[in-house]
């Protein structure tokens, strides 16, 4: 999980802080779902500073994001996202968009 917490640590401050290990459990039941051996994490930790600037250069971004506390992934699937989307909110185990 340390480990983790580097690759998943804000890109804009270089800050880091303790990922909920719940995200990637759901991740990996998203991938199960769908059949699909891997994503693309785009975004992950952020502080309230790059959450902050985000929102107001980025339209959807939640003023108090899960992103914030380490318990947000945006990924990106390289193929059924409309299926991987369904699947996930199925699961009722957080926000989807």
């Amino acid at each position: 999980m340390d480990e983790l917490c580097i690759f998943f640590r804000d890109h804009h401050s270089g800050e880091k802080t303790q990922i909920d290990p719940g995200v990637i459990d759901f991740l990996a039941d998203v991938l199960d779902a769908v059949g699909e051996s891997r994503a693309t994490v785009l975004s992950a930790y952020r502080t309230a500073e790059t959450n902050a600037l985000l929102a107001r250069t980025t339209f959807g971004v939640a003023e108090h994001s899960q992103h914030i506390v380490g318990r947000a992934l945006d990924v990106r699937f390289e193929s059924r996202l409309s299926e991987a989307m369904t699947k996930a909110r199925a699961m009722q185990r957080g926000g989807v968009g």
